[in-house]
């Protein structure tokens, strides 16, 4: 199974499309580039613009680090450090693909995040709940 993950893992080298759709009605279309920093981490760059209600495009990028930890987990840091851990998400395999869940507090917000890999793409749903925010952000990558 560890050797699966692992596979897959490496899989998501290069460039994707990306499209998101915000559910306070803004949309992004870009692209998430993966570059390899070791055997078991990426350098994800997403680029795009940021499309507003009333249509203005505004240029948006976002650097993630994703580290496949014990073969299993999938961590999700978002610092120049590598310190701030966005999701630590336990991967399991189903008859729909690779999946997991996270969560995290930001201050009193939740930020509850669903992945999911597809033999040609994959799915992050991320939904923010609290007193300050309230929408969930699709982003859907495709080769």
């Amino acid at each position: 199974m560890r050797q699966a993950f692992e596979a897959r893992f490496k899989s998501l080298a290069g460039s994707w499309r990306l499209k998101r759709e915000i559910s306070t009605g803004e949309t992004l279309d870009g692209k998430a580039v993966f570059e390899a920093i070791s055997n078991t981490a990426f350098l994800m760059r997403e680029e795009g613009q940021l499309i507003l209600l009333n249509k203005a495009q505004i240029p948006a990028s976002k650097l993630w680090y994703w580290h496949l930890r014990d073969g299993e987990v999938l961590e999700v840091t978002y610092d120049a450090d590598r310190h701030k851990t966005y999701h630590l998400v336990k991967l399991a395999t189903s008859e729909k693909g690779w999946q997991g869940e996270a969560q995290h507090l930001c201050g009193s917000d939740l930020y509850s995040g669903e992945y999911s890999f597809k033999e040609n793409g994959f799915e992050i749903i991320q939904t923010v709940k609290g007193p300050k925010k309230d929408y969930t952000v699709r982003s859907f990558y495709s080769k």
